[in-house]
């Protein structure tokens, strides 16, 4: 990655890079991008993929409502609602 992409991305993002910034990023890009290049060239032919860096099972808890529905005693406390819903003065016009 050269400098110049560097300021581009900076002033599509709005933040402001100095000189010796660029460069720092520049080359850190470039160092990160030759070591994908690099990891690419490894064989791993035969070699399962890893779903997880952890050989232990998630714990699942049981899919089960544990709550009752609650829907009227909540509306009762909005000063307007419809059809089950919250109703709220328009902030963004149309």
């Amino acid at each position: 990655m050269q400098c110049s992409e560097i300021f581009t991305l900076a002033k599509l993002a709005h933040i402001a890079v100095t000189d010796a910034e660029a460069e720092y990023f520049a080359t850190s890009i470039s160092k990160i991008v030759q070591l994908v290049h690099e990891l690419n060239a490894v064989d791993v032919t035969g070699v399962a993929p890893m779903t997880q860096p952890l050989a232990d099972v998630e714990a699942l808890r049981p899919d089960k409502v544990t709550e009752t529905n609650q829907v009227e005693t909540l509306l009762a406390n909005a000063p307007q609602t419809a059809a089950g819903l919250f109703l709220v003065p328009q902030v963004i016009e149309s």
